[in-house]
């Protein structure tokens, strides 16, 4: 495989075109210098200068050390062969002298049709060669760069290692995707670390997902959560877990008919607290095989220092780009944004605005899973279709649910349920959400260990007795949720009664 079959075409042919119409001033902005160098040398003859050294060399040839950057320039203007110059790096002790030396040699590099390309890690020019340097960006490696970073990483490995026998074509595509973005070092240093440390592929993908959060990660906004859900152990939920199984292959590998109208872009969320919206957060994430990341709305407004909670918002969003593809959670979504939609001209106000035209226009391979306890405070701008796929709503468990989340919590605390009546504790549990039962069943451990015994079924009565669920203390409100949601929302479960 060619280097430029690697990746790395739009910046060569960018290159190319600007050469060939005779521009002598190119700024090509990168963090991989020597990356660079490899590209524009698989397609053009150059000089080249580092100031490290002070070597010149032509055709990748050395011609000596020269005394600095004056030199090397001149030595390049009068060699009648000599077409294109590749800097690596301005000159920082006097980056003002250099760019005027630049500036100074722009009509002579004109005339000759000769190039001068700067390869740095500046990502603009010196204000005195803005208006003669045509700035462009080395993108990051592509997916397939990284599928050959990946490949040289494998040769290494002991074929012992339990991964070796997952790895297939389509979990190594998937593993490239999830590093687009970072430099060839850094991917590469965490394929090693995932293939040391994963035995499983979910295992492997997840250190990936880590490792590409760490290396982007700016903003205290954004933070990587574990999708720590095994969905055999994740009780009813069936109609959204099938709408997300339907839609995977879609946001992968989009149809050729339709193209990108068929990508997922997300779902809204709503329900009774602690039926689990927060859990299909990560049933997604892990359905999808992606990194989940968690938006906290609140540090939006809590970041130190000078920037505007705008600015760290906008940050935030370029990295999200960045982190592509991945779930986004956003939970209580109503807390964040609505307070401000209204506001004029508040941070919250342009916050919320600039959410709503980024979850319209985006393109980036980013699913949103944002949640809402009070989704009636939502305005129409947020609802309408477009920025989410689909809404569904979760209603509180029914009995067959209960009796499988009795099931789940007890044995999730080294509780064996096959010494309760599960059909006796799922009717006293009546009316009770997901997460009020495992309450329910961690005081009960509580009172059992308190008193150094097994708990008994009989400290599960007392503990649902001593309970008043939501249901009740919030009757009215519940009632008004699920009338809103009948007509509006698809029951994540097909259990789910209006």
């Amino acid at each position: 495989m060619g280097i430029l079959a690697q990746g790395g075409e739009e910046f060569i042919k960018k290159l190319g075109e600007l050469l060939g119409a005779g521009y002598p001033l190119v700024w090509v902005f990168t963090l991989e210098e020597q990356r660079a160098m490899r590209l524009i040398g698989s397609s053009f003859a150059f000089w080249t200068y580092e100031p490290l050294g002070g070597t010149l060399r032509r055709a990748q040839q050395d011609c000596g050390s020269v005394s600095g950057f004056e030199e090397a320039l001149e030595g390049f203007l009068e060699h009648p062969e000599a077409r294109v110059l590749v800097v690596l790096g301005p000159d920082r002790k006097d980056l003002l002298g250099w760019a005027l030396r630049v500036r100074t040699a722009y009509p002579e590099l004109l005339s000759k049709k000769k190039a001068l390309v700067v390869v740095s890690d500046l990502e603009h020019p010196p204000r005195e060669l803005e208006r003669f340097a045509v700035p462009t960006l080395l993108p990051s490696p592509g997916v397939q760069d990284l599928l050959c970073l990946l490949e040289d990483a494998l040769k290494g490995e002991n074929t012992a290692n339990p991964l070796m026998a997952v790895l297939d074509e389509d979990v190594k595509g998937q593993a490239c995707l999830v590093l687009k973005g970072l430099l060839e070092h850094e991917a590469l240093l965490a394929f090693r670390l995932a293939l040391s440390t994963g035995k499983t592929k979910a295992a492997f993908l997840q250190t990936l997902a880590r490792e590409k959060v760490r290396a982007f990660k700016r903003s205290g906004a954004l933070s990587y959560v574990e999708p720590d859900v095994d969905l055999s152990k994740v009780g009813g939920l069936d109609r959204f877990k099938d709408w997300l199984v339907k839609r995977k292959p879609l946001f992968f590998h989009p149809s050729e008919a339709a193209g990108e109208l068929l990508v997922p872009k997300g779902v809204l969320l709503m329900g009774i607290a602690g039926t689990g919206k927060s859990l299909c957060a990560k049933v997604a994430a892990k359905i999808f095989e992606l990194p989940l990341l968690r938006l906290e709305l609140s540090a939006l407004f809590a970041q130190s220092g000078q920037d505007s909670p705008d600015t760290v918002f906008l940050r935030t969003i370029d990295e999200l780009e960045n982190l592509e593809p991945c779930v986004l959670w956003v939970d209580e979504i109503e807390k964040g944004f609505v307070s401000g939609i209204d506001a004029g001209g508040s941070s919250s106000s342009r916050i919320s605005a600039s959410f709503l035209t980024w979850m319209q226009e985006r393109r980036s391979r980013i699913f949103v899973v944002a949640t809402a306890n009070r989704i009636m405070m939502l305005p129409a701008e947020i609802l309408r279709r477009g920025r989410f796929d689909d809404v569904f709503f979760l209603d509180l468990p029914d009995f067959a649910e209960r009796k499988e989340i009795f099931r789940i919590q007890l044995e999730r605390f080294g509780i064996n349920p096959s010494g309760f009546d599960a059909e006796n504790l799922a009717e006293a549990g009546k009316g009770f959400s997901g997460a009020e039962i495992e309450q329910v069943v961690k005081q009960a451990l509580i009172e059992g260990l308190a008193e150094a015994r097994e708990v008994s079924e009989a400290d599960i009565y007392r503990s649902i007795g001593s309970f008043v669920p939501l249901s009740v203390t919030m009757f009215e409100q519940i009632k008004a949720i699920k009338k809103w949601a009948h007509d509006r929302a698809i029951p994540a479960s097909s259990s789910t009664r209006f």
